[in-house]
């Protein structure tokens, strides 16, 4: 399944004219083909991320957006990023005159609301506990056929859901191979999906997360240029590799490399931890007294899961979240608890402000200094010297801006040694970067370091448990 709506061509789209497309991530590259097949010439490709600038697509490289400005005005601009008003903005000042947005379309909406759902074909579900019942209501509502529900938690085998029959995987073969499967496991969908083509089963969909699926194709068809990422950095690699003395740290970087470099994406899943967690109750200690540091804070969830796995014990929580909308909803959220303060602010190296390209997709915070609108702190800045309350616990989840933020925090790290939850993930290089930074910025004692994975194939976390607590 694919989990955008199709591509909205107004009247006014005038295919004849050359169209320039801002946004290489998820919509940008699912819709670039079916622009082009729908006759299109795409004259050029932008997006904010550095890392995209090194891609083409069919031979079209990928630009920094401030080259848009060397296009002529009367061409047609598609935008397809989830938060387009930045952008709008600066082609309206610029003067482009006809500009289009890809509609994106919500977890919610119905899974077989697509032109190329075949609602003749019965329908399996893949995963019961995974699946809101939401979807599950909505789709008998419609006259879907539902024939079973396929689920390997063997509690639920031979029982009935909504007068479905649940039963166990090994018995999906019993279904012909032309029937519909909705996926609905995140966690190990790509190990679902390879099990269910490799028996034959073609008609696969998702529930959610669909986009997850999209990347990883992405990804594949990149693997050469992250192979040779990999080859590059083979030394590092092995630096890095040195710096995890527990199997499992050791397991899921290896499993991460060989994802990146081989398409190996069931040996990532396989290494997924049952529950997320910023606190692994086997890597790092919970005191009654911990000072969180939550660098891009979202919607607060990681905030509200440091106060769960402490047991709301707690001295202090400092949320720091750039984007305005999001800022303002977490003042909301919190205005009645003294024990947490929101900062708009970008974590990195720079102090004053900085130019920060975030649309809520991976790798979407793009910080760069020079004339911008975003505040920004190092967290030594904000920390060091000042009567803030020292943090026992960092995380950092910034969207690719980890390494800036680490060096922008080397003096608090150096002296303090808090310890340290940092996502490893959002760009290849951060596997084997973050770690290597952290034990350098850790010093003597340092830090053990560990590392865990998540979900399908985001969320892998370096942790860093100060070495003091560990003898």
């Amino acid at each position: 399944m694919k989990t955008f709506k199709p591509i909205t061509i107004r009247p006014s789209f005038d295919k004849s004219k050359p169209t320039l497309v801002y946004g290489f991530g998820i919509a940008g590259i699912h819709y670039l083909g079916e622009l082009i097949s729908e006759g299109c010439e795409i004259a050029a490709i932008f997006d904010r991320n550095p890392l995209f600038h090194s891609y083409e697509y069919k031979n079209i490289p990928v630009s920094p957006i401030e080259e848009i400005e060397n296009y002529s005005r009367d061409f047609n601009v598609i935008i397809a990023v989830g938060r387009p008003e930045e952008v709008e903005e600066l082609l309206f000042k610029l003067g482009f005159k006809h500009i289009f947005h890809i509609e994106l379309g919500c977890h919610d909406a119905p899974f077989y609301a697509q032109s190329w759902y075949e609602r003749s074909n019965p329908l399996i579900v893949y995963g019961l506990n995974k699946i809101k019942a939401t979807h599950i209501q909505s789709l008998l509502d419609e006259g879907v056929q539902i024939t079973a529900i396929i689920d390997p938690d063997p509690s639920l085998h031979d029982t009935m859901y909504s007068d479905i029959p649940v039963v166990s995987p090994d018995k999906i073969s019993n279904y012909g191979k032309n029937i519909n499967i909705l996926i609905a496991v995140r966690k190990y969908k790509y190990t679902v999906t390879g099990q269910l083509l490799e028996l034959g089963f073609k008609n696969l969909y998702y529930a959610e997360f669909g986009y997850e699926v999209d990347l990883i194709n992405t990804f594949s068809a990149h693997r050469e240029y992250f192979k040779s990422i990999i080859d590059e950095n083979s030394s590092k690699i092995e630096v890095a590799r040195k710096l995890f003395t527990e199997p499992k740290s050791i397991e899921v970087f290896n499993a991460a490399i060989d994802a990146f470099g081989n398409g190996n994406w069931e040996r990532l899943e396989a290494t997924c931890e049952p529950e997320y967690s910023i606190m692994p109750t086997d890597i790092l200690p919970r005191g009654e007294h911990e000072v969180l540091v939550e660098c891009g804070a979202f919607n607060g969830g990681s905030v509200d899961l440091f106060m769960s796995e402490v047991d709301y014990k707690y001295d202090k929580a400092y949320a720091f979240e750039p984007n305005e909308p999001e800022f303002e909803a977490l003042e909301s959220k919190y205005s009645s608890n003294d024990k947490v303060e929101v900062h708009r602010l970008a974590i990195c190296d720079t102090d004053g402000f900085v130019n920060f390209g975030g649309d809520n997709t991976v790798a979407s915070a793009n910080i760069s200094e020079g004339e911008g609108d975003t505040p920004s702190t190092k967290l030594d800045s904000f920390f060091v010297g000042s009567d803030k309350q020292i943090p026992t616990l960092i995380r950092m989840d910034i969207e690719g801006a980890e390494i800036s933020a680490l060096h922008g925090s080397k003096k608090l790290i150096r002296e303090h040694l808090p310890n340290l939850c940092i996502s490893a993930y959002h760009r290849i290089t951060d596997y084997w970067e973050v770690p290597m930074l952290i034990a350098e910025l850790g010093g003597d004692p340092g830090y053990e370091l560990y590392m865990r994975h998540y979900f399908s194939w985001f969320d892998t976390m370096c942790f860093a448990k100060r070495k003091a607590l560990s003898q």
